[in-house]
């Protein structure tokens, strides 16, 4: 019962940050689209910040998947040891974070020059100048990384939640006050100073915690056993998965402009509900995932991830039927105004509505992939990555030429890519001794699915009777009849849940009402 209540609470504290950074980030893009359109200076931005975001997101996510479990099991049985294991990665991360940054700053008109070729020579300048500055994120991102993964470790989840709606606010603020100064350099200017602010607030949060960080920890244990080697094989998977969203937009430069910066718009918006519901809820287990790996409890671990599936779907599928709805209202709204033209909300749309269909797919892969980290079997997640890598290239080359208009080629093969690493993983499972209750689970997503397909028949029946209505309407008004729309939506999507008895919906209000009910 207690693990239950604490992953609960973690994943409400965690997803409440996430809303408030992803209101704050959409406030950010709505502003962002008005000054700047697709325009290239906002293509120059989004190729300059491909490779340091990639970069960061390694650093970060490898050192988080091999560092908490070993983390963990060394502090609870020692904490002194545990806090030089600590302070020995955090040594190494900066070390070689800091070697990264020199290198990216000396390069970056290699990197603009040969990975952005379809750029013209004046966004192509423009692009190096904001690469060479984004190089100090490979050094303030991963140091943010690693303390928060501590304080993870110490089940402290507001502070590093907290990361994400401090760089839109410094990015906001920016952007009203110096933008006409800087112009699109305020956006990089936003993320570094974000990133800053969050370090000052992290560090001190784990030294009051418990942590004692030590220059020369004098470490002694397997450090390349346990945590070199493994890191290093997990960075080529997440450079392998990272690729697939850098590969998209390396072919949409090869479209024609403004190709980037729709694709670049339409990932946004499409992180956005996966890092509320999924990566939230993964972020509160991998502590728990590694305590019950380290205990053998492998039942627990897959009750866990099969109600994770379920209520994803719970979440995902309905959304994505949304997606494919309103995505064209949804950005006319929200951004049509400005140098964001009506043939940019066309353009983003249609990519944002393929990328949709990923939604379920991606949260699964997010709970499956933890559930190998947590078992240390980075060998099979390295074969998968690569497997997934290769086919996104294979079909975004296909798909980019058989689909009107190619960016949404490019987001439709994306997304048939996460549907096939998921069945990928899921036939590996019993090899690692997890076999999955395969009735609970299709039961759960089938309602899930059946609900979702019946409400979306619906509202694409009542479509013209809104779009009648929309047109006609002013902005405000388009705001209103889109959430009245979308709010009528999910009522007969509830309904029909309930109809069909959903244990799933059945499940959170038992939640809700009776929180002291959670089950470990």
């Amino acid at each position: 019962q207690g693990t239950g209540i604490k992953v609960a609470k973690a994943s409400a504290i965690i997803t409440t940050a996430f809303v408030a950074g992803y209101l704050l980030s959409l406030i950010k893009e709505i502003i962002v689209a008005h000054r700047f359109g697709i325009s290239g200076p906002m293509d120059a931005y989004y190729a300059a910040v491909a490779i340091p975001n990639l970069l960061s997101l390694v650093f970060v996510a490898s050192v988080t998947a091999v560092f908490i479990p070993v983390y963990i099991s060394h502090r609870r049985s020692d904490p002194l040891r545990g806090e030089r294991f600590g302070s020995l990665v955090i040594n190494k991360v900066l070390f070689f974070s800091a070697a990264a940054a020199v290198l990216h700053f000396l390069l970056a008109p290699v990197v603009i020059n040969y990975g952005f070729r379809g750029l013209d020579p004046e966004t192509a300048d423009l692009a190096v100048s904001i690469l060479r500055i984004a190089s100090v994120m490979l050094i303030l991102f991963p140091l943010v990384g690693i303390f928060g993964n501590i304080l993870n470790s110490f089940e402290h989840f507001t502070a590093p939640a907290l990361t994400q709606p401090l760089i839109q606010i410094a990015t906001l603020a920016l952007i009203v006050t110096a933008a006409d100064r800087y112009g699109v350099h305020v956006l990089i200017y936003g993320l570094i100073g974000g990133a800053f602010f969050s370090a000052c607030l992290i560090i001190p949060v784990s030294v009051k915690v418990g942590f004692r960080y030590s220059f020369s920890p004098g470490y002694s244990g397997p450090f390349y056993e346990e945590f070199t080697r493994p890191l290093l094989l997990y960075v080529i998977v997440i450079i392998s998965r990272q690729l697939i969203f850098f590969t998209d937009r390396a072919m949409a430069a090869r479209i024609g402009p403004g190709s980037v910066s729709v694709i670049g718009y339409s990932q946004n918006f499409t992180l956005v509900p996966l890092t509320i519901f999924a990566v939230s809820v993964a972020t509160a287990l991998f502590p728990y995932f590694s305590i019950q790996a380290a205990e053998k409890k492998i039942s627990e671990m897959k009750d866990t991830v099969q109600d994770a599936m379920r209520f994803s779907a719970f979440i995902f599928f309905p959304l994505t039927a949304f997606a494919l709805l309103l995505s064209g209202p949804f950005i006319q709204v929200l951004f049509e105004r400005g140098s964001f033209t009506s043939a940019a909300t066309f353009l983003t749309s249609s990519a944002f509505s393929m990328y949709s269909l990923q939604f379920f797919f991606h949260g699964a892969e997010l709970f499956l992939a933890r559930l190998f980290l947590a078992l240390r079997d980075v060998g099979f997640l390295l074969r998968a990555a690569l497997f997934q890598v290769t086919a996104n290239l294979i079909l975004n080359m296909v798909f980019v030429r058989i689909i009107n208009p190619p960016v949404a080629g490019l987001a439709l093969a994306t997304s048939l890519v996460f549907i096939m690493i998921v069945l990928y993983y899921i036939r590996y499972l019993p090899v690692k001794g997890v076999s999955l209750n395969y009735k609970s689970i299709f039961s759960g997503i089938g309602k899930s699915f059946a609900a979702a397909v019946f409400t979306g028949i619906l509202l694409y029946l009542l479509r013209p009777l809104f779009q009648e209505y929309f047109h006609s309407a002013s902005t405000g008004g388009q705001a209103i009849l889109l959430a009245l729309y979308g709010f009528s939506g999910i009522i007969v999507y509830l309904l029909i849940l309930i109809l069909i008895k959903s244990s799933e919906l059945r499940e959170i209000s038992r939640y809700i009402t009776r929180p002291q009910r959670l089950r470990s």
